[in-house]
Order: C-alpha cells, then sequence, then structure tokens
C-alpha cells in the first residue's frame, strides 16, 4: 500500500478539481483531524458513532465520517456492529479504536 494515497490521505475522484480539493484539505486539515478523531475514540471504550465524535470535537460530521472511514481501511477503528440512533432516529455505526 501506498503511504500517501487513499486511506492515509485524503481520497478524491478522476477529476482535477477533486484531486485539488484532497491535497489542500489533506495539506489543511485532514491528518490532524485523523488524529484527533483516533485520539477521542481510543478513549472511549464503548465506543461513538460519528455524530458523537463531531460533537466531542465541534466538527462537522461531513469532516468526521471520512476520517472514519480512512481509519478503519488502516485498521485503527472497526465497526463494533452495535448500532445507535442518532438525531433523526437511523441507527448508526458505532466505532471503537483496535
Amino acid at each position: 500500500m501506498d503511504l500517501f494515497s487513499y486511506p492515509r490521505t485524503a481520497g478524491y475522484q478522476k477529476t482535477d478539481t477533486s484531486k485539488d480539493a484532497a491535497k489542500d484539505i489533506e495539506k489543511n486539515k485532514a491528518q490532524s483531524l485523523r488524529n484527533r478523531v483516533k485520539e477521542l475514540v481510543i478513549q472511549f471504550p464503548k465506543g461513538l458513532t460519528n455524530e458523537e465524535i463531531a460533537a466531542f470535537l465541534k466538527e462537522d460530521l461531513g469532516n468526521i465520517r471520512p476520517r472514519s472511514t480512512e481509519l478503519q481501511q488502516q485498521g485503527i477503528l472497526y465497526d463494533t456492529g452495535e448500532r445507535r440512533k442518532n438525531k433523526n432516529n437511523k441507527n448508526v455505526i458505532v466505532w471503537r479504536a483496535k
């Protein structure tokens, strides 16, 4: 696996604009946010949902979901199989650190 490709860096589609946006995100925020998500989930042995992570970190949910997926693909987080209700009463994944 390339150390400088998804899921270790922000992913992008096959367009130049998407690739440029991913580079900008990675340079400015993604790695730091991945580390913050990882450290937070480690502190909660019962796991957290993306919504809970976003609330704790005061981040937009749209910034958290991709970081959780990246951390899962790196083998750092895993889907517990447990589900909790979000604010819209939908079942969502509970993540735990390995």
